[in-house]
Parts: C-alpha cells; sequence; structure tokens
C-alpha cells in the first residue's frame, strides 16, 4: 500500500523513512537540521451521544479536526509527516507522546526549527530546539525590542519553508476536508503525504541566503565627485538650483556678471508637518 512505502529522502534513492527514529538517524547522519510544523484537517463530526465525540475539537479552529505533524529540512522538503492526533491535543503533547523527546536525548546533535507551540521543548533542549524569542516588556527599552523584533525575524524566515510543505498537502481535497472515516484518515495522510515526498525529493538543492539586515550605502567611501565643488549635487536629493545671477540680480547687472563665473545657491527642501500656513 502506498501508506507503508514511507518519505523518499533527497539525493538518497534507495533510502525511506518511516518512523521518527529513522527521521533522527537520517538528520544526525547527513547533518540536516529539522524544520517542524503542525496542522490540522477537518474530519466529520462523531455522532451525538457517541464516548469521546469532544476529543476532536479543536480548541484554535473549533471543529472537529485531526492533528498531523509535518517535518521538513531547510530546503522546505519534506521528511516525515504523520503522528495523526485528535484535533484537541495540544501540537507538543502530540510529539512528546511519540517520543520526540527521547529522540533528542539519543541524537544530541540533531537540531530543529519550530514555532511557538514548542516552547516548552526548546526549554527543555536550548541547544537543540529552536523557537522564537519571548518577547520583552512593555517597559523594555527601544533597543531590546528592535533586537527581540530581529531576532524573531530571523527564525522566522529560517523556518517558514515546512509552512510551504504543509501547504504542498492542502493541495490534495482530501487534506483539506476530509469526509471519510475518521479511522482511515491516518493511512490517507501517509499514502499522499509519501506521493509529495517523492515530488519534493526530486528538487535540487538551492542557495543559502542570508536574512540579515546590512548597510547599504549610496556610494564608497572613497568616492570623489568629478564636478568642480559647489556644482556637484548628490543624486539622492532633488533640490531647486537657482542661479545668483540671472535671479536676483536686476536688468542690466547681470550682464556684468556674465563672464565671472556663477555661483549657484542650493534651495533645500523643507518638510512641512502640517498647518494651512495663515499664522
Amino acid at each position: 500500500m502506498l501508506a507503508a512505502r514511507g518519505f523518499a529522502v533527497p539525493d538518497r534513492p534507495g533510502v525511506r523513512l518511516r518512523t521518527l527514529e529513522d527521521l533522527f538517524a537520517y538528520a544526525e547522519a547527513e547533518d540536516v537540521e529539522l524544520r517542524v510544523d503542525g496542522a490540522q484537517t477537518q474530519v466529520r463530526r462523531p455522532r451525538a451521544g457517541r464516548p469521546g465525540r469532544r476529543a476532536f475539537v479543536s480548541g484554535k479552529r473549533r471543529q472537529n479536526t485531526i492533528k498531523t505533524t509535518t517535518f521538513s529540512d531547510g530546503q522546505g522538503r519534506m521528511l516525515l509527516s504523520g503522528v495523526a492526533r485528535p484535533g484537541r491535543m495540544h501540537d507538543q503533547a502530540a510529539l512528546r507522546t511519540e517520543g520526540i523527546a527521547e529522540q533528542l536525548r539519543l541524537h544530541p546533535s540533531v537540531k530543529s526549527q519550530v514555532d511557538a507551540g514548542y516552547a516548552g521543548l526548546a526549554k527543555e533542549f536550548p541547544r537543540q530546539v529552536t523557537a522564537p524569542p519571548k518577547k520583552p516588556k512593555n517597559e523594555a527599552c527601544d533597543g531590546d525590542k528592535r533586537a527581540w523584533h530581529e531576532a524573531r525575524r530571523h527564525q522566522s524566515s529560517a523556518r517558514i519553508c515546512v509552512e510551504h510543505t504543509n501547504a504542498e498537502l492542502r493541495q490534495w481535497a482530501p487534506l483539506r476536508r476530509f469526509t471519510g472515516r475518521r479511522e482511515i484518515y491516518e493511512e490517507t495522510h501517509l499514502a499522499i503525504a509519501g506521493l509529495v515526498s517523492d515530488r519534493s525529493a526530486q528538487r535540487p538543492n538551492r542557495r543559502r541566503t542570508s536574512t540579515a539586515l546590512i548597510l547599504v550605502r549610496n556610494a564608497p567611501a572613497d568616492h570623489t565627485p568629478a564636478e568642480p565643488p559647489g556644482q556637484h549635487v548628490p543624486t539622492s536629493i532633488s533640490p531647486e538650483v537657482v542661479s545668483s545671477a540671472d535671479r536676483f540680480c536686476p536688468e542690466g547687472v547681470a550682464g556684468q556678471h556674465a563672464e565671472q563665473p556663477r555661483q549657484c545657491h542650493v534651495r533645500t527642501p523643507v518638510a512641512f508637518s502640517g498647518g494651512t500656513g495663515r499664522d
């Protein structure tokens, strides 16, 4: 069956991942930093009076859902997707019941990027699991707030690829809203996710780009203007240049200064904050 095929990995045609143990062994051998994210799929509501009816009600979506967890590499290629649990269960609790804490202890060199829902794992394994930084208090200085915004942006940029991996799964209608029996959803999910991994494993490695902010200068430091002093105007400013001989000299007097070099007055634009100008 398709559900038992497992998940393909890049550049390893004969290797298939089927369990969390296989995933961590592969990540340690290939030095892959994992990206982890949870997803929910809407399912049918259980019949009234049936035991355990509220177990599938998601507190986030207010619907009957089944929750799954997706793992990808830094290029957004799916490595594993499954860990199906009722929608009422928290993302972190679903992974813990699958045994991710034991795998992190057995493979201390494996690192992962997670969202704020896995902050408990990041606190327990600070050297292996990276979560968004905690927001500073309101009375914190502006420097701390700017540093927090930059750290959060950098972590989100590193983790966003797993969101794209989940979006690939949502291209299949059964994983947007499953209308079959909940008992067979996990097999359906594994079969579709395996096909998605076959396609994503064929994508070549993309060049890793930096997300750090850098200072951009308009011109190099050793730039010397080609024009004589007093006539060079920076390209980033568009001032109004007015000649003193033509603008400020009366008729007849301007001709006396025709042979002399003209002096230009640079009128810099002034930005007004508001008002009608009638004060």
